[in-house]
């Protein structure tokens, strides 16, 4: 029965390992100053450089614990998928029209009912069909999944509207399954381009330019959603990707590869545990993927989604497991995954684990992990010697675990409660953070921006939540996908419910907002990333004006089109993109080809037609 991988030794001057300790009594306004790359000095090394204390827990007896075999099947046949279905009708709902999603426009005297179709040129239409659905309500603020597993990390927002939503769609079964996250694959944000490079940093676009002229998209293909069983009532995916010529999904029970030109099903794996119910990398490297598998998702696996193969699949072994709230994220050949009181890294090619941080061995520990312009970057939270919250750090780690630079916060932010939950972007770095008490006592979000050295906060940005789309999705430290950081400027969607929304360039060298751009001929839009030196931005289909993928120029401040989607398809794309909330819901871009999929399903979409995946050429 194998056992878990023996930590290999550190090298010399603690440069491996679990997280330094940070020195007590930090403010935000206090943080350590990024480190030349040169030898150890011969002198004592600062407190926080020493290798950590070591964990009692390690010298303990383990109870050997089983090993999950490999949790994928042999891949399945490929399946050729039929054509696209037909236009189904769009749901309705008694609720009023929500967060992100505005109604369409009441019809004019006599009954009429005229559409603004979205041309090429954003010019308006002819009149269009007499669908005019109601859309479902969001939630005011960034949703968030189910609370975490107890932890003695940061603490998060707890997100009663959610909650009490969730029951609302089921009970009323609003076939509606999520809102939109908004995520380009090949440039700018923190995703990894799955072909095999590292995401190239925001306002370069890796190669990819804009197509010189507008186009006019078709629907290439379609997959409808799962069935969902009484029981379960909803069914939740765990992320998508796209290659340079697939585009792979993970689905409740497997991975399931796409031909991205024709829907073509070129390879499956199987879950053999787990249902799906754990989280997965957000991010590709390599080609690769990371996923927990297990009953407590305690097998860490790495799919290839080029190859459509698993590379290897790792037994934790600890005695905390991630559970279904903490992503693990993968750069190189290591893979970090963090579970509230703890986390670590582990090497894809040896199987060994490299890092260790956990309750008890140091008075920081590192509890969640993202990845982010071809670094780690992580999360620490700080106690007391008596227990008590102590501040925490940002930390930027190569793929070895060796510190590149870190941010230090203590517990107060201008004589407030101060804690961070998430980072926006790296270059400058941009945190989402709680000020003050707030509801239910864990502090008002609010974005800071903090200087070049790391040494405190420069600026604290004019954001509202009732005013902007929340960038980072509540209770998650690595999923900030609804920003997108350019050129120093934050671009953030406006939330106007029912009326014509805009994004809003923040300037992060003065922390004020500059500048506003409306969309194209009204309705809802959201930033998707950054190509070719503009900010990309989808609008979606109202149920009579189909989607619209748009250019912003920082230059001329001006939104142009780039793709409109087909019309024929309003109540397909209205379907599947209308819904509760804005991160259920996956957005990518990629060299002309834009795919929509669901993240989330409910008992009724099937039978409804809903579907799950849209692509447009």
């Amino acid at each position: 029965m194998p056992q878990p991988p023996t930590p290999p030794p550190e090298e010399p001057g603690g440069v491996f390992g679990p997280p330094p300790e940070l020195p007590s009594g930090g403010t935000p306004h206090g943080a350590s100053v990024p480190r030349p790359p040169t030898p150890p000095s011969p002198s004592p090394s600062p407190a926080w450089q020493r290798p950590p204390v070591p964990d009692p827990a390690d010298s303990l007896p383990r109870t050997p614990q089983p090993f999950v075999p490999p949790g994928f099947g042999p891949p399945a046949a490929p399946v050729t998928p039929p054509p696209p279905s037909v236009p189904v009708t769009p749901p309705s709902s008694a609720l009023s029209p929500g967060y992100g999603y505005p109604s369409a426009p009441a019809p004019p005297p006599g009954g009429a009912s005229i559409a603004r179709r979205r041309t090429l040129d954003g010019a308006a239409p002819p009149p269009a069909g007499p669908y005019a659905p109601t859309a479902v309500p969001n939630a005011p603020g960034a949703p968030g999944g189910s609370q975490p597993a107890p932890s003695k990390g940061p603490r998060r927002r707890p997100d009663p509207v959610r909650a009490v939503m969730i029951v609302v769609s089921v009970v009323s079964f609003l076939f509606a399954g999520g809102g939109t996250v908004w995520l380009l694959t090949q440039d700018g944000g923190s995703t990894a381009d799955a072909s095999g490079d590292p995401t190239p940093p925001p306002g370069e676009s890796g190669g990819e330019t804009l197509p010189a002229e507008p186009i006019d998209a078709s629907l290439a293909w379609d997959q409808p959603a799962p069935e969902v069983s009484a029981d379960d009532l909803t069914l939740e995916g765990r992320g998508g990707w796209l290659t340079d010529d697939a585009f792979v999904r993970v689905m409740p029970d497997g991975i399931v590869s796409y031909d991205l030109a024709s829907g073509a099903e070129n390879w499956s794996l199987p879950f053999e545990t787990s249902r799906g119910e754990c989280k997965a990398s957000l991010n590709a490297d390599g080609g690769r993927i990371a996923i927990l598998q297990g009953r407590d998702c305690e097998v860490l696996t790495v799919v290839d989604i080029v190859a459509g193969r698993e590379v290897t699949s790792i037994p934790l072994g600890d005695d905390y497991t991630p559970g279904q709230y903490h992503y693990p994220a993968i750069l190189g050949d290591t893979v970090a995954v963090g579970w509230g009181v703890g986390g670590g890294g582990y090497s894809i090619s040896s199987g060994e684990r490299i890092w260790r941080s956990t309750l008890g061995s140091q008075r920081c520990i590192e509890g969640d992990y993202a990845v982010m312009d071809g670094s780690f970057v992580s999360l620490l939270s700080c106690e007391t010697s008596n227990g008590t919250p102590d501040g925490g750090a940002i930390r930027v780690t190569d793929e070895g675990g060796r510190e590149q630079w870190s941010w230090e916060y203590g517990t107060e932010y201008e004589g407030e409660p101060f804690e961070v939950s998430s980072v926006v972007s790296l270059d400058p770095l941009v945190v989402d953070a709680g000020i003050g008490e707030g509801d239910y006592g864990m502090g008002d979000p609010h974005l800071l921006v903090v200087n070049e050295e790391h040494t405190e906060v420069e600026h604290v940005l004019d954001y509202d939540t009732t005013r902007y789309v929340a960038p980072c999705r509540l209770n998650t430290f690595a999923d900030c996908r609804l920003g997108v950081v350019l050129d120093d400027h934050l671009f953030l969607a406006t939330n106007e419910p029912n009326g014509d929304a805009g994004i809003v360039a923040f300037d992060l060298t003065t922390g004020r907002a500059e500048y506003e751009v409306p969309a194209l001929n009204g309705g809802d839009i959201r930033p998707v990333g950054a190509v070719d030196g503009k900010v990309l931005a989808y609008q979606p289909s109202d149920g009579t004006v189909e989607g619209l993928v748009v250019a912003i120029d920082p230059a001329t401040e001006e939104a142009t089109s780039v793709m409109a989607l087909d019309h024929e398809t309003v109540a397909e794309e209205t379907a599947l993109m209308t819904g509760l909330f804005p991160d259920d819901r996956l957005v990518l871009w990629q060299d002309g080809t834009l795919v929509l999929t669901a993240q989330v399903f409910y008992e009724g979409d099937s039978a409804s037609g809903r579907p799950a995946v849209l692509a447009y050429r």
